[in-house]
């Protein structure tokens, strides 16, 4: 960790980052919690990985993904409490829809776009 950056190579150029839309510091989502609004960074983050892979989108075309409370408790260094309460923040303030799909399956999660509404 003693690498400084350069003054000629961009941030984002030496490591990958996760950015935060900016809206989310905004008066409409003051309820939000400062994890909340990670876990939604994390989240919007992985559809920028979308491939065409049908596994990706619904009947409808639209891209989802499944994340479970378990990857969240991992991705964010939390408890399953912290994990759910997490994500019923999100669903509550309508940055995500949940579709549940039965038979031990995980939801699919809509990353619903933070600046409409």
């Amino acid at each position: 960790m003693n690498n400084r950056i350069k003054a000629d190579e961009g941030l984002e150029e030496a490591q990958p980052f996760i950015r935060i839309p900016q809206v989310l510091f905004t008066p409409q989502f003051k309820d939000l919690d400062i994890n909340s609004r990670v876990l939604y960074s994390v989240m919007l983050d992985h559809t920028k990985f979308f491939d065409g892979n049908t596994d990706c989108l619904d009947e409808n075309g639209h891209v989802c993904l499944t994340y479970t409370i378990e990857q969240v408790m991992e991705s964010m260094r939390v408890s399953v409490k912290t994990a759910v309460k997490m994500m019923k923040q999100l669903e509550d303030i309508g940055l995500i829809k949940r579709r549940k799909r039965g038979q031990g399956k995980p939801d699919l999660i809509y990353i619903m776009d933070c600046t409409s509404g």
